[in-house]
């Protein structure tokens, strides 16, 4: 609005879009290492472009104009599980237990293994849970969850327990509180 205060509707729409296109530009630019890396070194040109679905046009921006100070940072190459994430499939979810625990049993555990990024702990803080899967597990210090699955801080919400889960006691008679005592 501060661009085009009195524009018209297809004006203002228009840079919307354009803006837009930037965005995403630098969403890539700022969480992608490899496309950063290759952008950087010249391997990649990443330019914005704006398609008109109507007429199948489509109109080069060109490269970001802040494209070398975003390519200045590299971001580390990690990802975090956050509320912004979307819920993952249970059958998805099993397989990421199963392969991750798979590579720990086999020595090659580490594959998802957290650099610390500051920027990712402060959006592991700030942003929110969604991990992939709960599990409940011994309090035992000799199984870390998170290794026996190979899995990333905000992949898994873990609940341990100090003592022996049973099964309660099959109730005999009718539920209790459904019946008066005499």
């Amino acid at each position: 609005m501060q661009r085009q205060p009195n524009g018209t509707y297809e004006e203002v729409l228009a840079l919307a879009c354009e803006m837009n296109v930037w965005r995403t530009v630098e969403t890539l630019l700022s969480s992608s290492k490899t496309i950063n890396e290759a952008a950087a070194d010249g391997r990649l040109r990443v330019v914005g472009a704006l398609l008109d679905v109507s007429s199948g046009a489509v109109q080069l921006m060109g490269q970001h104009p802040s494209l070398a100070e975003l390519v200045k940072s590299t971001p580390s190459g990690d990802v975090v599980r956050t509320a912004e994430d979307a819920p993952v499939p249970a059958a998805e979810a099993a397989a990421m237990l199963y392969a991750g625990n798979l590579r720990y049993a086999s020595g090659k555990g580490g594959y998802n293994q957290f650099s610390g990024d500051q920027k990712l702990l402060c959006k592991l803080c700030e942003s929110g849970q969604n991990p992939v899967s709960v599990i409940i597990g011994c309090a035992d210090s000799r199984a870390p969850i998170e290794m026996l699955f190979d899995m990333r801080p905000g992949d898994l919400f873990v609940l341990r327990n100090a003592g022996r889960l049973e099964r309660p006691p099959p109730r005999m008679g009718p539920a209790w509180g459904s019946e008066r005592s005499s």
